[in-house]
């Protein structure tokens, strides 16, 4: 039996889409977060735009991110100004070449708290840390996904209406947080070759 090049061509898109399905039947939460853990320490750079209300422009903002798990976040800002933002355990150092290094215990700030475990729960999979703390809905499959996180704490969600997370196998690729006003922050990441 021999087949054309129609029939070649629909059998490899009948496969294709078997594959497809089969992948996403098993893609779910608990597949993402392992990814996500999968990755460990983490590089990137970021663009990140602030459209707020009160401002005509949003405010762009550029550098590199580093997290190392299990609890060291660090976001160096490049531009507009030299800016940087180190977390360790509980503790925040906010330093710049103009002014004198700050330092922050983060659960003195119940809104940053929040904000450091998000971020961190995100880049280390850890599903029990985020769903403390927020709705969690996923869409897509394992080469494109959402997660949608909703905040169950009704002051954070005074702060914060939802935050949405894309991302491609263990890379997560932007962050939009919006607030209830219609405010909004896009940290859109690059990860590092290799990552």
């Amino acid at each position: 039996m021999t087949f054309g090049p129609a029939s070649l061509f629909g059998m490899l898109l009948v496969a294709l889409v078997a594959g497809t399905a089969a992948a996403a039947l098993d893609w779910d939460l608990e597949a993402l977060m392992s990814r996500l853990e999968e990755k460990g320490t983490y590089r990137a750079t970021f663009h990140q735009t602030k459209h707020l209300d009160a401002l005509e422009e949003p405010l762009v903002l550029k550098g590199s991110l580093l997290y190392e798990p299990p609890d060291h976040l660090k976001k160096v800002v490049t531009q507009p100004h030299e800016k940087i933002y180190e977390i360790r355990g509980d503790r925040l150092t906010i330093a710049t070449p103009e002014e004198d290094t700050r330092r922050l215990t983060i659960t003195d700030h119940p809104l940053l708290q929040t904000f450091v475990a998000t971020m961190r729960g995100i880049l280390s999979g850890d599903l029990g840390a985020l769903e403390e703390d927020y709705h969690l809905q996923l869409q897509g499959g394992p080469d494109q996904w959402s997660l949608r996180l909703r905040p169950k704490d009704s002051q954070i969600g005074e702060k914060i209406k939802r935050v949405v997370v894309r991302g491609r196998e263990g890379s997560v690729l932007s962050v939009k947080t919006v607030e209830p006003n219609g405010d909004y922050s896009l940290l859109e990441i690059s990860p590092d070759r290799g990552q």
